[in-house]
């Protein structure tokens, strides 16, 4: 591949890019007196070493690192975003700080569980969160088809404890204790 009369003209000692190990920059330009050939040096950014590239190759090396870096600074902002969420509902409104280490991963793994919720995607300990505000409440099944709790709404719709898991039951009786204003954060 050649190298682009752009790019080229812009190459010199000094010139920087990103890749997704760093900056990168051109740190000497040595031209083979036989070949006439360029061999350009390149160091990246926390390394001692030179990469050897022959002048013709840059543009391309520049593509793929520049789409490197971009992916890797995507990928780093969704995961940043996953995070932030997460830490949101570390807790879920104080009901896992007093759980040890393996029974507060067990209740995690299920209130973070995605569910699907009238075609929407959304985490099980949302939904429980926005039922109880909307004033549904724990309590033993009134249908005989259905044994043990239910979440039974203010219409007498429910969700048996079979769709929600008992977490998500304990989680919801946990609500219904927290003051209204809680629940609306």
């Amino acid at each position: 591949m050649k190298i682009s009369t752009q790019l080229r003209s812009a190459v010199s000692v000094g010139y920087t890019w990103n890749s997704p190990k760093g900056k990168r920059r051109v740190e000497k330009i040595e031209t083979d007196p036989a070949t006439g050939k360029e061999t350009l040096f390149i160091s990246t950014e926390g390394s001692k070493f030179f990469v050897l590239l022959p002048a013709q190759e840059l543009a391309f090396e520049v593509k793929l690192d520049e789409q490197g870096a971009a992916s890797l600074t995507k990928s780093k902002a969704e995961e940043e975003k996953r995070l932030i969420e997460k830490t949101k509902h570390e807790s879920w409104l104080g009901f896992t700080d007093k759980l040890s280490g393996s029974a507060k991963a067990r209740v995690l793994a299920v209130l973070d569980k995605p569910i699907n919720v009238n075609g929407k995607s959304d985490l099980r300990g949302n939904h429980i969160k926005r039922l109880v505000a909307k004033g549904y409440r724990v309590q033993p099944s009134p249908y005989s088809a259905f044994k043990g709790r239910v979440l039974l709404g203010p219409n007498d719709s429910f969700l048996a404890e079979k769709d929600l898991t008992k977490i998500g039951l304990d989680f919801a009786a946990y609500l219904e204790k927290l003051p209204a204003a809680a629940l609306t954060s």
